[in-house]
């Protein structure tokens, strides 16, 4: 229970029990919600722009030639980005709690390793794929997450209007 006193020289001035803000507090599930939908919209715009507030390096050209194309980028399947815009993809994480939220990707790669975290440091793969003699190329950190500081503080306008009982 959330309780809030003011008291002047032992004269109690104010004396509530805040229990309205405490039992908000206590659930943020709805705020929470539209975090992560803002987060889907946000994804999408980076995943659209290839790098939304910091654009990612193009593709080598021994790459590209393996590939067959220029792009788009972090999108060869497809995958990890559905699973950070698409509700039902493989791979999508959205745990929205009365305390927490968790939102990304569980995709690992082949070797194991989480798909989106290795994108987002960077890495070093051995090129030509799986071929004996292949030598090391360091592949580009290319972030598939980007928040700006507008988006962080949006979601804590969000949890504040939620709070105060403005949404």
């Amino acid at each position: 229970m959330l309780h809030f006193e003011v008291e002047i020289l032992g004269a109690h001035i104010i004396d509530r029990e805040l229990s309205r803000l405490a039992e908000r507090v206590s659930n943020l599930s709805p705020a929470f919600a539209s975090i992560y939908e803002n987060f889907l919209e946000i994804e999408g715009q980076t995943f659209a722009s290839e790098g939304r507030t910091s654009k990612w390096a193009a593709l080598s050209e021994d790459y590209a030639a393996w590939r067959g194309s220029t792009g788009p980028i972090l999108q060869l399947e497809g995958a990890l980005r559905r699973s950070l815009t698409d509700k039902s993809a493989e791979g999508h994480i959205s745990e929205i709690g009365a305390q927490e939220a968790k939102f990304g990707t569980s995709l690992k790669t082949q070797s194991g390793y989480g798909l989106g975290r290795t994108h987002y440091t960077g890495y070093t793969v051995k090129y030509p794929y799986g071929n004996v003699g292949a030598r090391p190329v360091k592949v580009p950190a290319r972030q598939a997450i980007q928040l700006t500081d507008s988006d962080k503080n949006e979601w804590v306008r969000i949890l504040q209007r939620y709070i105060m009982g403005s949404a």
